[in-house]
């Protein structure tokens, strides 16, 4: 094929006129340039030739197509620099009007061999004639570290577009290094984006190629997840893996449970083979979630047989990627305008350029069409803009002081120059790295999804679709990424919900949060059991105020005993609640509630019982030293007065000073992934104050003296006789309390760290104090006022009884004499018997 540099219709306009200038006008060394005058314009244009390092065949002979798009890309670039055309990069435009730069090109296959790429490049560096102006490429990592260096000692910039390995970072061996190709630390910052903030994962199985690339992209991830807090369980695997080492690999990634599983390789066939031998082991399916962290699954054409693993394995797998660019966004269309654009006669020239082996591949043409496009062009493009950009500036503004133009200006220029619209985003180089900065360029996440298009059941093949379902979009800041869902993403088992990080929890039951649970009902059934029997007493002592049981029982302490119950009984109501059905600011509230009730109810039961038994012990011992006494309600109700105010004054300090608050605190036991298996939600003081004990101990004392008191006057009046035997009933219910506390107070101490049984206990000894306190007070007096009834009954009985005979007798009384009256008329004058009435009254027949 006839290389179109020497066909005589070259012009400025075509890709090989200033090819053909360089081999054809003298030229002056002006440090990395040539000097040489332009003989269409007469004026002087600095010649940077270009040194192309790349991948166009493999030491076995086989070809990569993205290679040759990307060289592609930049000899485009070159024409649209030296022609000024700014229709992808607007700096460009008109360009060579100011600026006396002019770009040429050479290419050298580094066969992607190190060695190889060395012993060439060397050739190139030190030979005496065509010296280059700067070096652009490698292809790969492994080739770019050794070759930078090499560069830089020769005092020429290398500027990549596809080597991405963080330990490229290091500037100090490399000092006129670049690339516009993000690093892998770019990359696993977006994974990590993708997987933690997106997805909330927090544990992580890293599946690596232990090579170069696969640790370096390693040590990228690992080290941005660890400062998060992202738990990394590490598993290495080698190229080339027999089936058993295969077989190993997954059951380390089996055996460390993570269901999070994120892949670095550089090969779909990695992924295939352990994609299929993690289905066999249950790795992939509907529990986990797989993301590669690299292009390497096909956007088309991917399909495998109907059934077999990998035809069901790929399902829900995902893939992360730099974004070649979308429509609409900074300067991709007008590329793919260029592409479309492009004649045969520049394919030509660019085969011209690539020395293509077509005896192993294909034709390049098959390869690299007009319209095509893909990240290797874009950022390849940028590549070249950066340089031409910084040689400019270098040529114009550094080179006319120095009196030569150098490599280390040029690549400073490059490094640290104004940041400029690229075909793929901002380009803006990071100066202690001199790699692109990856927040200023796309990602995106692809989900591989079995294909609806085919509808034919007879198929035995399993077609996969590879859709983009997320775009991280750089932020404006350009700190970050913003997330744009283009498609749900859909997972192994047909959801849109990701699978969890972790194993279940406790066997699927999660986490045993303690909750008081159905006890609960238990709670408001004591509550309604208490509450309806101090409000039936009260009904009752209402009802029978009238009577003398009530009466002499002094009804104002009966129903300050009766409220106090009353209110003991609502402290249930909020000792239920906790976070299982209310927030924490009801149970803050809830909390403090609960010790209010329960001892404004206990004071108010316990000052009326005190009072109540002081009064009797004043009447009764006035009584006994035969002295006039009168004691009055008022006169007892300073006890009353002086043990509600203690307890408000020490309850209104505890609120304000050191309120109890719901906090849940976790347990001791934790599983083999570090998680609390337990925890316990309970009212605590907050540690930096003083704490709920000074409280809790001064009411314990108050009130534990008041019972003291209530049961030494009950003792003191244990011989006194009274009506109804009240004070009797009195000490009995003295006494059942302090039994209550003498029990219940070690119990509470024992068991305070279960909640539920605790929360039992509690209630039940507020239920039986306010039914017992009320109960063993009322329920005598209910039994005498029904006594009283029936003796009342039998006396209206037996009263009617004698009525009814002594009518009965008078009516007997009355018969007989009419009969006597009559048989002393037929008998004679003079023979009848006068009783007088004094004779019934004798006898009890008259009254």
């Amino acid at each position: 094929m006839e290389n179109p540099m020497f066909t005589s219709e070259v012009t400025p306009d075509t890709y090989s006129y200033y090819d053909a200038l360089r081999q054809t006008e003298p030229m002056e060394r002006f440090g990395n340039v040539d000097l040489l005058t332009d003989p269409n314009t007469g004026k002087e244009i600095q010649i940077c030739h270009l040194v192309g390092l790349s991948v166009f065949n493999f030491l076995d002979g086989a070809a990569l197509d993205w290679t040759y798009l990307g060289a592609s890309s930049i000899e485009m670039a070159i024409h649209h620099f030296n022609t000024g055309d700014g229709s992808v990069v607007p700096a460009f435009q008109d360009i060579h009007k100011r600026c006396p730069i002019r770009l040429t090109s050479e290419w050298l296959d580094t066969r992607a061999s190190a060695f190889s790429a060395l012993r060439t490049l060397t050739d190139v560096v030190t030979r005496t004639s065509n010296k280059p102006c700067a070096i652009i490429g490698a292809t790969f990592s492994s080739v770019s570290l050794l070759t930078s260096t090499l560069s830089s000692v020769h005092g020429y910039p290398q500027i990549s577009w596809t080597s991405g390995s963080s330990d490229l970072n290091d500037r100090d061996p490399r000092p006129l290094f670049s690339r516009t190709i993000v690093s892998t630390d770019s990359i696993g910052r977006a994974a990590i984006h993708y997987l933690n903030t997106q997805l909330n994962y927090q544990h992580i199985t890293v599946l690596y190629l232990n090579d170069n690339f696969g640790n370096a992209y390693l040590r990228s991830f690992v080290g941005i997840a660890s400062p998060l807090g992202i738990k990394i369980k590490l598993v290495p695997f080698e190229d080339g893996m027999s089936p058993e080492e295969t077989r190993d690999v997954i059951a380390e990634v089996k055996k460390g449970g993570y269901r999070c599983i994120f892949v670095i390789l550089i090969t779909s066939g990695h992924l295939e083979v352990l994609l299929k031998e993690g289905f066999v082991q249950g790795v992939v399916g509907p529990d986990y979630f797989w993301l590669a962290g690299n292009d390497v699954i096909p956007s088309i054409g991917l399909s495998y047989p109907k059934g077999s693993e990998l035809g069901q394995a790929f399902q829900g797998v995902a893939q992360l990627e730099l974004s070649g660019g979308r429509a609409g966004k900074y300067n991709y269309d007008a590329l793919q305008d260029e592409w479309k654009s492009l004649s045969q006669e520049n394919l030509e020239y660019f085969d011209s350029k690539y020395k293509f082996n077509y005896e192993t591949n294909n034709s390049l043409f098959d390869w690299v069409q007009p319209g095509d496009e893909n990240l290797e062009a874009t950022v390849a493009y940028d590549a070249l803009a950066a340089l031409a950009l910084a040689a400019c500036n270098v040529s114009i503004n550094v080179a006319p002081l120095e009196g030569a133009f150098l490599g280390s200006h040029h690549a400073d220029s490059i490094i640290n120059g104004k940041p400029f619209p690229g075909s793929y985003g901002v380009v803006a180089f990071d100066p202690e790295t001199a790699t692109r900065r990856g927040t200023s360029v796309e990602f995106i996440v692809r989900n591989v999804l079995r294909s609806t298009t085919s509808t034919d059941e007879r198929s035995t093949t399993s077609r996969f679709d590879v859709p983009t379902s997320t775009i991280l979009d750089p932020n404006s800041e350009g700190t970050g990424w913003n997330p744009l869902l283009v498609e749900p993403f859909v997972y192994f088992d047909g959801s849109t919900n990701a699978p969890p990080d972790l194993p279940p929890l406790n066997g699927g039951s999660g986490e045993e949060f303690n909750y008081i649970g159905n006890f609960r009902t238990m709670g408001y059934v004591l509550f309604v059991l208490s509450l309806s029997a101090s409000l039936s007493f009260g009904w009752w002592m209402y009802r029978n105020r009238a009577l003398r049981v009530v009466r002499v029982s002094q009804p104002i302490f009966l129903a300050m005993i009766l409220s106090g119950t009353a209110i003991m009984a609502a402290s249930i109501i909020p000792r239920g609640v906790d976070d299982e059905h209310s927030s924490t600011q009801a149970c803050n509230i809830a909390c403090m509630a609960f010790p209010w009730l329960l001892s404004t109810g206990f004071a108010t039961v316990f000052s009326a019982l005190f009072s109540k038994t002081l009064r009797i012990n004043k009447i009764l011992n006035g009584s006994s030293s035969f002295s006039r006494i009168k004691v009055e309600a008022k006169d007892v109700m300073l006890p009353f007065a002086i043990l509600m105010f203690l307890n408000i004054v020490v309850l209104t300090c505890w609120t304000a000073i050191a309120p109890l608050k719901w906090i849940r605190t976790d347990g001791t036991g934790i599983d083999s992934f570090n998680r609390v298996l337990e925890s316990v939600g309970e009212c605590t003081s907050d540690d930096d104050g003083p704490g709920s004990s000074p409280f809790v101990i001064s009411l314990l004392i108050i009130n534990i003296s008041a019972v003291l008191g209530a049961n030494y006057q009950a003792y003191k009046a244990r011989n006194i006789q009274t009506d109804f035997s009240e004070s009797k009933y009195i000490a009995i219910t003295m006494l059942c309390i302090l039994e209550i506390f003498i029990i219940g107070i070690p119990l509470y101490i024992l068991i305070d760290d279960d909640p539920q049984t605790s929360y039992v206990l509690d209630i039940l000894i507020v239920f039986i104090t306010s039914v017992a306190v009320s109960g063993i007070i009322f329920s005598p007096k209910i039994w005498f006022a029904r006594q009283q009834q029936l003796e009342r009954i039998e006396k209206v009985k037996e009263r009617k009884e004698r009525r009814e005979s002594a009518a009965v007798a008078m009516a007997s009384y009355e018969s007989d004499r009419t009969n006597h009256s009559s048989q002393d008329q037929e008998d004679g004058e003079g023979m009848g018997v006068y009783l007088a009435p004094s004779v019934f009254k004798k006898s009890g027949l008259v009254r």
